[in-house]
């Protein structure tokens, strides 16, 4: 049953001895049993040519990448009785699936940091969660002091009062679609046609929503106010 799971175990004894091994070890280390009982401790086993380079110290980072195909969560732990027991679990496909999320992540801000507009997605308890660049740049916020900041003590807090009623609404799932005179990091006043945009769960519950910002002079801003 030990040898069937996708767990690397290997028990190194108190004098660095090789006691236990299982065979998802012997994969993952690329190794024969053969050479196990060779190499009488974990010095010779590690130097073996045809090692993999699993790290058996105690100090490194848990996730090891060994090669493209294998990726392992590794534990090293020192048991009461003087013993070292060493597992290495396949997280392969978790490791994949987190860099595709990275990668894709890394995408989708490299678009959204390059259109002409205003964006920034603001969850249910009202906390800015994302802003793109041109977002941050206009009002002259850092990334890092916008993150997780709640709408009324951020950067709208003088026209936070304004913007209750649309969030009211976006919260309840309607679409929201207004003007909103504000000032950038110059003081400089602007007009943003402002756009809510409530965003869905699998389940259909509003987790937060977007916010789609574009910005017009106030002669643009008059016009389409008085065709409006």
């Amino acid at each position: 049953l030990i040898d069937s799971v996708d767990v690397g175990i290997l028990l190194i004894n108190q004098e660095g001895g090789v006691a236990f091994w299982n065979d998802t070890f012997l994969t993952q280390s690329n190794l024969s049993k053969q050479t196990m009982f060779d190499c009488k401790n974990i010095y010779s086993l590690q130097m073996h040519t045809d090692w993999s380079g699993l790290n058996l110290e105690k100090t490194g980072d848990t996730t090891q990448i060994i090669n493209e195909n294998l990726v392992v969560d590794r534990r090293i732990t020192m048991l009461p009785d003087g013993n070292t027991l060493c597992t290495f679990t396949n997280v392969t496909s978790q490791h994949k699936y987190a860099e595709t999320l990275k990668q894709n992540e890394s995408w989708i801000r490299m678009i959204t940091d390059n259109v002409p507009a205003l964006i920034a997605y603001i969850g249910t308890n009202k906390n800015f969660l994302y802003t793109n660049k041109g977002y941050r740049d206009w009002y002259g916020v850092s990334e890092q002091d916008i993150n997780d900041m709640p709408m009324d003590r951020s950067h709208l807090k003088e026209v936070y009062p304004n913007l209750i009623q649309y969030l009211r609404r976006v919260n309840q799932g309607e679409v929201v679609s207004f003007q909103s005179k504000e000032k950038n990091a110059h003081g400089d006043v602007g007009f943003l046609q402002k756009v809510y945009l409530p965003h869905f769960n699998e389940c259909g519950d509003i987790t937060g929503h977007f916010v789609f910002c574009l910005l017009y002079t106030s002669d643009a801003a008059d016009e389409r106010s008085s065709v409006d």
